[in-house]
């Protein structure tokens, strides 16, 4: 494992945990069936990078798979802006980490 990926954080399930608790069920439809959607995302100074950008190309994958339940928050959204920030601070990510 690289050394710089050692602290991730990992959306799972509803919350943000630590790469080692990351964990999906073998009987999950990404496992079984290889349907999955995910959106890598850079974080500079603690903001997310093209956020906008980032939850348009998820939603648009989400509604191509038939995905029964999204929730997406509007763009300009305290909830979104809050869970950037937090997912920032959790990753301790800077302008120029990687």
């Amino acid at each position: 494992m690289d050394p710089r990926n050692a602290q991730l954080w990992v959306h799972v399930g509803g919350e943000l945990v630590p790469r080692d608790r990351a964990k999906v069920s073998v009987f999950d439809s990404s496992v079984q069936g290889g349907d999955a959607v995910w959106e890598g995302l850079r974080v500079y100074a603690g903001r997310v990078f093209e956020l906008d950008a980032h939850l348009d190309r998820l939603e648009a994958s989400a509604r191509a798979l038939a995905v029964a339940s999204i929730r997406v928050a509007p763009r300009s959204s305290p909830r979104s802006s809050r869970r950037s920030r937090r997912t920032g601070c959790a990753t301790e990510l800077t302008s120029g980490s990687r």
